[in-house]
């Protein structure tokens, strides 16, 4: 399964990603002294914890039985490109194909984020890596030499046809209409919550929801529920509809928003909240709530351009949470 890191996985990252680089150390006599700047030694937990916080990157792993064992980011670049980074596969998990699905993923990845073209460097003498690139549709452009690395680095790209891939994506947004779907739309919801809020909500709330008590909400409330679906598998759902907080008159609301995990990184989250703001496009004003230590959600609603506006509250789920608002105002 490929997914979106957690903040506390950052240390797991860096192991991958210096473990995996190291092997490329010792075949080409890299060391710690002739090349301090080359990836497996230079980096850091601090560096990706900067990343994470500063820079326009998605970051990924590859989980397998339970086992993080593959990595890879993509910096988000001007002129609608990107760049590949760090690519790593722990070297017990190699020659499994995890790399290929890796590098598939950051293609669809890049697509879905308006991107065309993907740039990637290498170590121009590691011929082997050069030509898996270019087996997997990468062109070389050229090369560079800096005195501070004892190789040669090479610059390869990707352009990613757009067209091409969207015409082949199986996923559609579109309102529930069958009871079919509503139950959809309740499996998603119990489901998510159990993956995506372990560490922020208590063990003991989770482990007690039910499908068939989010399957009856679902019912309950059936209006303003925009799902996705993959084929006949709703994997995704958002509900919107007018402000429910006095303060907020005259504004738009996303009350939800969920994506299984296994269909992170597909860009499914953006499509349905462009269907919600479409949908409340009478506002000029749209708000949603989000528990505040649920970092991978308000990074995804920063990106979209919501801001907190200073809105606090609690919830008690047998424990108290806190919850958060952030507001998104339409350029008018």
């Amino acid at each position: 399964m490929i997914r979106e890191i957690k903040r506390d996985e950052i240390p797991i990252c860096v192991d991958i990603i210096r473990r995996s680089f190291k092997t490329v150390a010792d075949e080409f006599g890299f060391t710690a002294e002739n090349a301090p700047g080359f990836t497996a030694f230079s980096t850091c937990e601090e560096r990706l914890y900067w990343q994470m916080d500063n820079e326009p990157r998605l970051m990924f792993v590859y989980e397998q039985n339970s086992v993080i064992c593959g990595y890879y980011s993509l910096l988000m670049q001007d002129n609608n490109e990107c760049e590949l980074n760090n690519l790593a596969v722990l070297p017990e998990y190699r020659h499994g194909g995890i790399g290929k699905k890796l590098l598939k993923h950051a293609f669809e990845t890049a697509d879905t984020h308006g991107c065309k073209r993907v740039n990637i460097g290498i170590v121009e003498e590691n011929k082997r890596l050069r030509n898996w690139y270019e087996q997997n549709g990468f062109t070389h452009t050229g090369t560079k030499k800096f005195d501070f690395f004892p190789f040669t680095c090479g610059y390869m790209v990707k352009e990613i046809s757009a067209a091409a891939s969207k015409n082949n994506d199986p996923i559609c947004i579109k309102l529930a209409e069958t009871d079919e779907e509503l139950c959809g739309r309740g499996y998603v919801h119990c489901t998510s919550w159990q993956e995506a809020y372990r560490g922020i909500v208590s063990d003991r709330y989770l482990d007690t929801m039910t499908v068939d008590a989010t399957t009856a909400r679902a019912r309950q409330f059936p209006q303003n529920t925009l799902i996705a679906k993959d084929k006949d598998k709703v994997v995704g759902f958002a509900v919107y509809g007018p402000s429910r907080d006095e303060d907020l008159i005259n504004a738009g609301e996303v009350v939800a928003i969920y994506v299984l995990s296994e269909y992170y990184g597909r860009k499914i989250g953006y499509r349905l909240m462009n269907e919600a703001f479409s949908r409340l496009s009478k506002y000029n004003t749209v708000f949603l709530w989000v528990f505040e230590k649920n970092e991978r959600a308000i990074n995804f609603y920063h990106r979209y351009g919501f801001e907190f506006d200073g809105c606090k509250k609690q919830w008690n789920l047998g424990t108290p949470v806190s919850i958060v608002r952030m507001i998104k105002k339409r350029n008018v």
